[in-house]
């Protein structure tokens, strides 16, 4: 054998014997890594809010189970304090759950998924027993508030328990229904099923009734579950029958932040709004020079108010504005809220928005918008919508054609001028971008009060069509029609100091 054959030889063993331990090695058990434990407790959440405080003891028994990546199940019960743990596992990733006891809901999550290292973990589970608040809803004769033999039952008294978000003990903007009930024919009422907590009462009583003593229409509630069962509150509700039935008023002051004149999810209250509520003795709808002022009240922290003791009839509620964020406008269509009350409870919202949320579009915003429907703000669907409400405005539209077409075609004429940005209003006033009853101040071009008003006034300026008017009105309408499409002169803003801005434009305006 030569010395290269010798070399070769050589290098096919050296090969070899490295296959052979690299083999071994694959065929060897792998070492795994083990962390401490998986630990934690299960108590009793007593106040329902997701975390074990002093009072509250664990609870044993429980099942828990522990389900690895890798691996079998394994499983525990919780101990006497309700303690659990799982010792001597490998790293990696592990799903761990708890399975109730009958009749427990948990306060925290069921299942927790953790990758296990080095360190122990530690994951607690909270439990608790839902609540129930019964009582009697009764005429309470003697006004001691606790029913006599003597006092009967009221029938058809609605209760509802809300959910106590801040703690203030009445309902806010936001704060959930959580359940709701009517009284029976003896005056008695269940709310069951409820998560403990913070809650809040809310009584409607029938019209010829008002609430007494501790049912002023709200009532704060702390609601605590007991582990050894009986989780009822018992909370009675006098209410007295007047020889004149008297009204209770309760409603709320909000940010409508898309100025749809709706509260929706996420929508809060506005504090420390002063709400005046004023007799309407002529019933025309609004506030006259002689009609006093029958009640004044401040938003709490949710925006709440409430105005007991008014005698049944019509009312006008109005909002002082120097309450309110400078330059911020009612968001109903409405300048203030025209009320008939009813003996028993009344409710009303008042929503109110800022021009830096919801502001007018000029005619290249709604160009592009009509020119690429769903590709904008609004989809193809709300977009078709817009347009015929705002054509369902107009004798103009579509008689000449559509809003969209009349946005879309270049014009040169100071009449065709004018139809875009009359079209523009329009669709600013079907999206909800203007209200009709916004006050405006443009005397260089109007003397109308409000958008409505002008929109109307631009309107017979337009109708017919086809050159009947002035040029100068064409112009003016131009003028007009554009500066509320860029939100000049809406409103009557305050400066500092709380005088309010009259300037012809810019006032209060933002566009697109």
């Amino acid at each position: 054998m030569n010395k290269w054959n010798s070399r070769y030889w050589s290098q096919i063993a050296i090969l070899a014997v490295a296959i052979l331990i690299i083999a071994g090695l694959a065929g060897a058990p792998a070492i795994a890594e083990t962390a401490t434990a998986i630990s934690g407790f299960v108590f009793f959440d007593r106040n329902g809010n997701g975390a074990q405080d002093a009072d509250e003891p664990g609870l044993p028994g429980v099942t828990i189970a522990l389900l690895p990546d890798i691996g079998p199940v394994l499983t525990t019960s919780t101990a006497s304090d309700g303690s659990y743990s799982f010792t001597g596992l490998t790293t990696g990733g592990y799903s761990i759950s708890e399975e109730n006891l009958a009749g427990f809901i948990s306060t925290t999550p069921d299942d927790v998924y953790v990758s296990a290292r080095s360190a122990d973990i530690i994951i607690h589970f909270g439990d608790t027993l839902l609540h129930t608040v019964t009582g009697t809803v009764f005429d309470d004769l003697d006004q001691d508030g606790t029913q006599a033999l003597n006092e009967p039952g009221i029938e058809g008294a609605t209760i509802e328990i809300y959910d106590d978000v801040d703690g203030d003990g009445v309902v806010g903007v936001g704060e959930a229904l959580l359940g709701s009930t009517v009284s029976g024919a003896q005056g008695n009422y269940r709310v069951p099923d409820l998560f403990p907590g913070q809650r809040v009462l809310f009584i409607e009583v029938p019209a010829d009734y008002h609430p007494s003593g501790n049912s002023g229409g709200e009532v704060g509630l702390d609601l605590i579950s007991s582990e050894v069962g009986g989780n009822s509150t018992v909370v009675d509700l006098p209410v007295q029958r007047a020889e004149s039935a008297v009204a209770s008023l309760f409603g709320w002051v909000w940010h409508d932040a898309d100025g749809d004149g709706r509260i929706d999810a996420g929508e809060q209250g506005l504090s420390g709004v002063a709400v005046e509520l004023v007799a309407d003795a002529n019933g025309n709808g609004r506030r006259d020079a002689d009609e006093p002022i029958t009640g004044m009240i401040v938003s709490g922290r949710r925006g709440s108010v409430r105005l007991s003791d008014l005698n049944p009839g019509a009312y006008v509620a109005e909002v002082k504005t120097d309450s309110l964020p400078d330059g911020w406008l009612l968001s109903p269509d409405i300048v203030a809220q025209s009320l008939a009350l009813h003996a028993g409870s009344n409710e009303f919202a008042l929503g109110y928005f800022s021009l830096a949320d919801v502001s007018p579009w000029r005619i290249d915003g709604w160009r592009a918008e009509t020119l690429h429907p769903g590709g904008g703000l609004y989809s193809a669907r709300e977009l078709a919508d817009l347009t015929l409400r705002a054509e369902g405005r107009s004798q103009l539209f579509p008689a000449i054609g559509g809003v969209a077409l009349a946005l879309a075609q270049p014009e040169r004429s100071n009449e065709g001028k004018a139809r875009q940005q009359y079209a523009a209003l329009l669709m600013n006033l079907a999206s909800g971008r203007l209200f009709e009853q916004t006050p405006i101040h443009l005397p260089a071009w109007t003397a109308t009060q409000n958008v409505g008003e002008a929109a109307a006034e631009i309107e017979s300026v337009l109708w017919p069509p086809f050159g009947f008017a002035p040029v100068s009105e064409y112009e003016r309408v131009i003028r007009l029609a554009g500066a509320l499409n860029q939100g000049d002169g809406i409103g009557r803003c305050r400066q500092a100091g709380g005088e309010e801005n009259l300037s012809d434009a810019g006032a209060c305006g933002g566009s697109r």
